[in-house]
């Protein structure tokens, strides 16, 4: 990996198309937007911090790079997307020691 100015890792292309697979897997996310999500997040000079996927989390469903989580909005949280939440968090852990 390397790091540009903003001090931000990137990533390959290849990690972060697994990472998008568990969103698309477990929480619904578009595929037609993995290109989008793969080169915001290891071909740009300023990789993304987050990364709104929506999907089966709503409007506010955002994957969180420094983390390598996903979350929702508080008002669009509910026991359905808390397992969904929980699901996905777990399928991305398998990726953590790369990201």
């Amino acid at each position: 990996m390397k790091t540009p100015a903003n001090g931000a890792k990137v990533a390959s292309h290849d990690l972060f198309s697994a990472v998008y697979s568990v969103l698309v897997e477990k929480a619904g996310a578009i595929e037609s937007y993995r290109r989008d999500f793969i080169y915001h997040h290891a071909e740009s000079k300023q990789p993304c911090d987050e990364w709104r996927f929506q999907g089966k989390l709503g409007f506010g469903g955002k994957y969180w790079r420094r983390y390598n989580q996903v979350s929702c909005y508080y008002e669009d949280f509910t026991p359905e997307r808390e397992a969904i939440i929980k699901k996905t968090n777990a399928g991305l852990s398998l990726l953590n020691k790369q990201i």
